[in-house]
């Protein structure tokens, strides 16, 4: 990033940035961490067959879509529901916290705890 940004400078340019927003980019949606996205790839059979899955995501501030893939078959998408206003470093141990607290969840799907309990 900095012989970068100290290239665009020489040419009399530079990252727009704001102190109160970040990064700011062509879509308002990746204000903040200049565009950064994390994304892991899962596969939550169990899980993702809960009728208050996607909510549940919501909750823990993820977003979800699902992709379907040749070798994997079905596998979720988990990507940080918000950037603005958090650094980089916040916003990827989120998701890692977020996908961990996911894959619990499956776990106890898998050894058999109610459904119930495990999305609460």
């Amino acid at each position: 990033e900095g012989a970068v940004c100290r290239a665009l400078q020489q040419e009399g340019s530079g990252y727009a940035h704001s102190d109160a927003l970040g990064f700011l980019t062509s879509c308002p949606s990746k204000l903040g961490s200049g565009g950064l996205q994390a994304s892991f790839l899962m596969q939550l059979p169990l899980l993702s067959a809960q009728k208050d899955f996607k909510a549940v995501c919501r909750n823990i501030g993820v977003h979800v879509r699902m992709i379907q893939t040749e070798i994997w078959g079905n596998v979720w998408s988990v990507s940080g529901a918000s950037q603005l206003g958090h650094s980089e470093v916040e916003m990827l141990n989120h998701v890692a916290s977020a996908c961990r607290k996911l894959v619990e969840m499956e776990a106890r799907l898998e050894r058999g705890d109610d459904a119930a309990a495990v999305l609460t």
